[in-house]
């Protein structure tokens, strides 16, 4: 009974021991970690605002995507699991094992992908290989005003066009929210993120002026032979922009696959020289002026006048 009692009560003092350093002389150290481990910070995603003609018609929208990261460290089998991805998402295996072998404690398999290619990724319950929602920009009229338009890249931020003009007031404002996760890094509540959408845009186009002046330019370049055109249509009482077309064009779906020359918008970033064309502003002016009547008449001289 006394060697007993001395067993349990040597093994209730380790244990108080241990439980005392644990709750009171390491709690801080402890708690610190812990936190570390369930909390995470990720970005919010801040849905891009939406870009509308003159009459509320969609020209540029953002729509929710997924991307597949993947944290190397908890990669139990990093060959594996690269030939399963390569699969699952039609990348080279090599270039997905380099980025599960670079040491990193996160980094990105492939951004926005198909919601097929998620779905496969989610079947395969891979460890270490998760799934984000981002924001995709799509345009729904594809080549129709793309040179107005522009585009923007991966990361949501505008590179050309009225995208990248008004990028300030369409991307929104971003942030890191907080995220608590359990052992297998499952969400157990994320932090609501706020008002994080951007501004929407109202331009002063017209989808159906836009689309006639895109249709009569392609085909005026087409009988002509030229290699590009540009046609600009206006309000001439406001001076409100109702069409700006430029060919050959693009998708700004897939700009990437486009060539410089295609993406070009010279009907604002080429020279132009008046010509005969500036006439029709010298009449003009003349007309306000009151020195000539619409009636008036005057003679070429030839087509030459000294």
């Amino acid at each position: 009974m006394i060697v007993l009692f001395c067993s349990l009560a040597g093994a209730l003092a380790v244990i108080s021991g241990q439980l005392f350093s644990l709750q009171v002389y390491r709690y801080a150290e402890l708690a610190e970690a812990a936190k570390q481990q369930s909390l995470r910070r990720v970005p919010s995603v801040s849905r891009r605002g939406t870009i509308y003609d003159r009459n509320g018609r969609e020209l540029a929208i953002s729509l929710g995507a997924s991307s597949i990261f993947a944290q190397p460290s908890q990669v139990e089998n990093p060959r594996q699991t690269a030939a399963v991805l390569s699969a699952a998402l039609n990348l080279p295996a090599g270039k997905i094992l380099e980025q599960l072998q670079t040491g990193k404690s996160f980094a990105w398999i492939k951004r926005l992908v198909s919601p097929e290619e998620a779905e496969a990724v989610a079947r395969l319950k891979l460890k270490g290989i998760e799934s984000n929602t981002e924001s995709k920009r799509f345009y729904p009229k594809q080549q129709q005003a793309a040179h107005l338009l522009g585009f923007v890249g991966m990361d949501d931020r505008g590179l050309e066009g009225l995208e990248l003009q008004y990028d300030a007031y369409l991307a929104g404002k971003s942030k890191l929210i907080l995220r608590q996760q359990d052992a297998k890094r499952r969400p157990i509540f994320r932090e609501d993120a706020g008002e994080a959408q951007g501004s929407d845009l109202y331009l002063t186009i017209d989808e159906v002026v836009q689309y006639i002046a895109e249709r009569e330019l392609e085909a005026a370049v087409t009988q002509s032979g030229a290699l590009s055109g540009s046609a600009i249509v206006m309000d001439p009482f406001s001076g409100e922009i109702l069409a700006l077309a430029n060919y050959p064009t693009f998708d700004p779906n897939a700009y990437a696959e486009a060539p410089a020359f295609a993406r070009r918008n010279r009907a604002v970033a080429d020279y132009y020289e008046p010509g005969s064309a500036f006439k029709v502003i010298v009449g003009a002016g003349a007309l306000e002026e009151r020195l000539v009547r619409p009636e008036d008449r005057f003679s070429g001289e030839g087509g030459a006048i000294e």
